[in-house]
């Protein structure tokens, strides 16, 4: 249904550039886009975190919505329960890319923003990142059929949180480096 929207208004506007005419109304403006690219992280842990690295997140959760990226955190309270939203992700198709110490590092923004948006075209515009819990990622996880990709921030052992805020980060600049502003400058 929503991709059926898409292709209408495409064609609309499409037939009104090579027809030079208007559309007698224009599509209905909402707050969420109907062709929006989804992004999930899921990790384990607390929801709550201090004010500023909340403050941070629902900075760039914002910037990445007018981007057309929808962004959703999923707390886990398990590692089972961690597990099984992975498992889900990847039955319907997702790609998954967990964030792991063995991971790649990347060498520059450019070169992430370019792996980002071959994993969304992996998992059809659905994308998952899974943060494992204080003991890293439960095995099960890691051994699970049909995982995207491994991504290191860092050698340095990041916070939850903390690291939760330099993706949110990290993807809002791949959108930027694909539209060619000036924000990766």
């Amino acid at each position: 249904m929503m991709s059926q929207r898409c292709s209408y208004w495409f064609l609309v506007l499409w037939l009104s550039s090579v027809l030079s005419f208007t559309p007698l109304h224009e599509p209905r403006r909402s707050s969420t886009r109907l062709c929006a690219i989804k992004v999930t992280l899921r990790m384990v842990g607390k929801r709550k975190a201090e004010t500023w690295l909340e403050d941070g997140c629902d900075m760039y959760a914002s910037r990445l919505r007018s981007a057309g990226i929808d962004w959703e955190t999923v707390v886990h309270k398990s590692d089972e329960a961690l597990t099984q939203g992975v498992e889900g992700d990847l039955s319907k198709g997702h790609a998954v890319v967990l964030l792991d110490p063995y991971g790649k590092q990347y060498k520059s923004s450019d070169e992430l923003a370019s792996s980002v948006y071959d994993w969304f075209e992996v998992g059809g515009s659905r994308l998952s990142f899974v943060i494992g819990g204080a003991e890293g990622l439960p095995r099960e996880v890691k051994n699970l059929a049909g995982i995207t990709g491994l991504w290191s921030l860092s050698h340095l052992t990041l916070p939850h949180q903390l690291a939760r805020l330099v993706v949110m980060e990290q993807i809002y600049r791949a959108s930027e480096i694909r539209k060619g502003s000036s924000y990766n400058k």
